[in-house]
């Protein structure tokens, strides 16, 4: 097995001109559907949690890693360097290319038009009042 990766790593490696930039690519996108879901779902998960506590032991200089940083690392150092996921290769990863946030679109506000006129409202009728 290890010989078939090792193969596959040369390979890729050796194509790197012509697969990077597509892997490039599917990183960024992935990324960027990464961080349109950060806020539904959180910035953090046990998978961090255990990646930052593991580098935290070997780095004491290490600083926390988000969800969407380390799937943007891992895409990266899968698809386009062929490099094992390891704390330093993690942080070399995230060096090479920051992972930003994408601009917030705003919703274009909508117009409310009616085909319907609205009548104004009578109110309650008062009895005049006389003086005698």
């Amino acid at each position: 097995r290890i010989q078939v990766l090792a193969i596959g790593c040369i390979y890729v490696a050796s194509q790197e001109t012509t697969i990077s930039p597509r892997g490039r690519e599917i990183c960024q996108r992935e990324n960027a559907k990464c961080l349109r879901n950060e806020n539904r779902l959180g910035s953090t998960n046990d998978v961090t949690a255990a990646f930052n506590s593991q580098c935290r032991r070997t780095n004491r200089r290490w600083r926390n890693i988000t969800r969407c940083q380390l799937a943007n690392a891992t895409c990266q150092l899968t698809l386009v360097r062929c490099q094992t996921l390891s704390c330093d290769n993690v942080l070399r990863a995230l060096q090479s290319g920051p992972t930003t946030r994408p601009p917030r679109t705003r919703p274009t506000p909508r117009t409310r038009r009616t085909t319907r006129r609205t009548r104004p409202t009578r109110g309650p009728v008062t009895p005049t009042e006389s003086t005698d």
